[in-house]
């Protein structure tokens, strides 16, 4: 049976609208480094995120609910790494399809809070 694989980068977090101040502020001169404001483990930044999250639950609903042919029948399962922001996005999504969410601590991002 194929596999439907879906990717989701998290809803807005706290960390993306603390960039998006500095590049305000900073214009041209804004380079994406560490910040000594940013958190390592951010959540999603409400209300923005928490609305982001929300509406991708309905997506997924909808997605599953008009699934190609080959894929009907096949085992879903929600997958999250361990980070905040992540977790809280699968949150609604979760709940939205009656799923557990599986947290594997080995899909950890590489680089972001830590870019130099």
């Amino acid at each position: 049976m194929p596999t439907l694989l879906l990717l989701v980068r998290h809803a807005l977090s706290t960390n993306n609208v603390l960039e998006e101040k500095l590049k305000a502020e900073l214009g041209d001169e804004f380079k994406p480094r560490y910040n000594k404001e940013k958190s390592c483990d951010p959540h999603i930044a409400a209300p923005t995120g928490t609305q982001q999250a929300v509406a991708l639950a309905s997506v997924f609903r909808d997605i599953l609910n008009h699934v190609p042919k080959p894929f009907l029948g096949a085992p879903v399962e929600l997958i999250s790494s361990t980070m905040n922001r992540s977790l809280s996005t699968m949150v609604p999504i979760a709940k939205e399809l009656g799923l557990p969410v599986k947290v594997l601590p080995e899909i950890h991002e590489a680089g972001g809070f830590w870019t130099s």
